[in-house]
């Protein structure tokens, strides 16, 4: 994921939880407010998959709010392919709404 353009780790990884956002590398800085409307787009599309389910959360503090999503890869039937196929899918989903908010804009 380190490796994985427009996308950042929010929290540490924890055991088997990623909690991660879209963040677009670009060169126009963007806010909170519209990084957390992107990251809800985002999870509104996976959501609409059934091969993936990821979990949305709010991580809030006196300075911000920043909606991320979570990936937890718990289960013990879970595979390193299930893993990536998942990740090809939230980075699928990300570059559709990367490319739908260029389009907005």
């Amino acid at each position: 994921m380190n490796q994985t353009p427009n996308f950042e780790l929010v929290t540490k990884p924890s055991l088997a939880l990623l909690v991660f956002r879209l963040r677009p590398d670009a060169d126009v800085a963007l806010t909170d407010p519209e990084l957390n409307l992107l990251n809800q787009r985002l999870h509104t599309r996976l959501d609409g998959r059934s091969d993936v389910f990821l979990t949305p959360t709010m991580l809030h503090s006196e300075e911000r709010d920043v909606y991320c999503l979570r990936f937890a890869i718990g289960s013990l039937r879970t595979t390193w392919e299930d893993v990536e196929k998942t990740w090809a899918a939230v980075v699928e989903e990300g570059k559709t709404v990367l490319t739908d908010r260029a389009a907005e804009v």
